[in-house]
């Protein structure tokens, strides 16, 4: 991987990929030489900013740009590691009981022994990370426990290399991070199965987010290459980011945004910028994300330029303004 595979400073089409709508997207030159110092130092890349800014997006991107598999896990305040490994369907067991008992002693096996279709093996489903390190005793496992392949993989063909997309990983607890370390330290994850000595490790690309709404573990952060995306202050340079962030949506013509004039996209740019310079210390403001909004929200409406600077006014707090009380 170098940073001449990617478009660098320029907006590209995305085409949707999995669960991911297609987009626009603007491949920063700094973001992608951290994904491929990431790889080249063989760990993962955690990126971190506030929501909206592109930390999720990149991946895809560059899952799509290598035309590498793409396997994306959300993070839930619930989440725990082992969730993240395989899954023990102990409901499908018990239905599995049940209905032997229904047929008699169809497929009870010797007395004192268990029926072969309740062996726990067939019962074990592999979840994302196994996925996406050990995909030949995935593939396998899956099969013995009657599953398709795993919702979260994207494959593309004749192509084995994948990215990995941990995503938020700071809406769960410590105990998560800290469970990734042996995967992070070595590049394996224990099995509940046996398999071949000779299985092949898939070594992906793990690119993991966080909106730094909870410190994560020192020795998480230790194993991590670590990118920062932030907007710019307040002002001219801040406008320029917001507008190149929008011009990505409009030259992949894939939602309103592309109706969306260069007028309006600046003047709805600037209108960030004064939000966030006025925006009371404890709140929120409005970011990248809200921004896409707002031109989404006039693209649609249509209209004149003069129809859209008035929709901006008009609908900028319903938009924009999430933890205020209606201040502009």
């Amino acid at each position: 991987m170098r940073i001449t595979d990617f478009p660098c400073g320029k907006c590209e089409k995305l085409a949707s990929l999995g669960s991911w709508p297609a987009s626009g997207h603007y491949y920063a030159p700094e973001h992608i030489k951290a994904v491929v110092a990431a790889w080249h130092a063989r760990r993962p890349l955690l990126v971190r900013g506030e929501p909206g800014v592109g930390k999720s997006q990149l991946a895809s991107a560059v899952a799509q740009t290598l035309g590498w598999q793409f396997i994306s896990i959300t993070i839930q305040p619930r989440t725990e590691y082992q969730d993240l490994l395989w899954e023990f369907d102990a409901v499908a067991r018990l239905a599995q009981a049940q209905m032997l008992g229904a047929l008699g002693n169809n497929d009870r096996g010797e007395p004192g022994r268990l029926p072969e279709s309740l062996e726990r093996a067939k019962f074990i489903v592999p979840g994302p990370l196994w996925w996406a390190i050990r995909p030949g005793s995935a593939e396998k496992q899956s099969h013995l426990a009657s599953r398709i392949e795993s919702p979260n993989l994207v494959k593309q063909p004749k192509n084995e290399d994948l990215v990995l997309l941990i995503d938020e990983i700071d809406k769960a607890d410590s105990n998560l991070p800290n469970g990734l370390l042996e995967l992070l330290g070595n590049g394996d994850i224990g099995l509940p199965i046996r398999t071949t000595d000779d299985e092949k490790l898939r070594r992906p690309l793990t690119i993991i987010t966080s909106n730094d709404e909870r410190q994560l573990p020192p020795a998480f952060l230790r194993r991590c290459l670590v990118l920062t995306i932030k907007l710019p202050k307040p002002g001219e340079e801040l406008v320029s980011h917001l507008t190149k962030f929008a011009n990505a949506h409009i030259h992949s013509k894939v939602d309103e945004i592309n109706k969306v004039p260069e007028i309006i996209v600046t003047k709805a740019a600037q209108l960030i910028s004064k939000l966030r310079e006025k925006t009371p210390e404890g709140e929120r403001p409005p970011g990248a994300a809200e921004y896409l909004d707002l031109l989404r929200v006039v693209g649609g409406l249509g209209g004149s330029d003069k129809d859209m600077e008035e929709n901006i006014n008009d609908l900028h707090q319903i938009v924009l303004l999430k933890d205020s009380h209606g201040s502009n």
